[in-house]
């Protein structure tokens, strides 16, 4: 889920579509002018901006498609590049605020904001392959477990553990009971 404009035209040009985090790799990434648009404002959430990128739509393989630049701003900006769904809008954004009152106790705030398809989407998906590293590594670490010092060994159990967590996370997603 991390990514640059390079990884996504790369993407492109095998056909995958792809919603991408930009953090560091912004060439050809418009984010200043994505940074103006949303402010730096503490909790000015809801502000979003989006781009089409120049000479859109991007030419591969004779297909014409077009690539978006976004952001939103939350406690910090999320910046996108997305080359597959809308820049149009999506379900609502909902958070909860904690905040601290005079006498030292903690209050809660929730609020709602308006969001975009592809923010919602990368927000339901991003962590799905930490999930499964997480389940894979707390569990069925073999390679550690039967504490392997050969390569072909620890490749095995990499193996093993990767088999056994896509068997789970199917299963939970077939049965769910």
């Amino acid at each position: 889920w991390f990514g640059s404009v390079k990884a996504a035209i790369a993407l492109l040009s095998y056909g995958m579509f792809a919603i991408l985090n930009v953090k560091t790799a912004t060439k050809y990434f418009p984010k200043a002018s994505l940074a103006a648009a949303i402010t730096k404002e503490k909790r000015t959430y809801s502000r979003m901006a989006t781009i089409t990128l120049a000479n859109a739509p991007v030419s591969l393989n004779k297909t014409e498609f077009t690539i978006y630049a976004a952001a939103q701003r939350e406690k910090k900006p999320l910046l996108l590049i997305a080359t597959c769904e809308t820049m149009g809008a999506g379900e609502p954004r909902h958070l909860t605020l904690y905040k601290m009152d005079e006498n030292g106790g903690e209050s809660k705030e929730m609020i709602e904001f308006p969001t975009t398809k592809v923010h919602g989407i990368y927000r339901a998906c991003f962590n799905k392959i930490d999930l499964h590293n997480r389940v894979r590594q707390e569990f069925l670490h073999f390679a550690d477990i039967w504490g392997t010092h050969s390569w072909s060994n620890r490749v095995l159990g990499e193996l093993w553990g990767l088999i056994l967590t896509n068997t789970y996370f199917t299963c939970q997603s077939f049965y769910p009971e």
